[in-house]
């Protein structure tokens, strides 16, 4: 199988989480990553697991669905 090299994987997470969807063999490691989730509780999950090869830039919060509890969450990561 070939190997993708990217600079920067956009990911919009799901319930699986980075590892199931995308964290492969086919994809060696992007210099950056925006990962867009719906929930925090994986978004922390899936940084637990690529906090050895990336550092977080920057965490935010999104209200995007007033006057519910939702929010959505984004954070850039950087290659260390």
């Amino acid at each position: 199988m070939q190997h993708m090299q990217m600079d920067i994987l956009v990911f919009h997470g799901t319930s699986r989480g980075y590892e199931a969807s995308c964290g492969c063999p086919e994809f060696d490691y992007a210099s950056d990553i925006i990962y867009i989730a719906c929930d925090p509780i994986t978004l922390a999950r899936d940084i637990n697991y690529l906090k050895s090869d990336y550092n977080i830039k920057s965490v935010i919060g999104l209200d995007m669905f007033s006057f519910t509890y939702h929010v959505e969450c984004v954070c850039v990561l950087s290659l260390k």
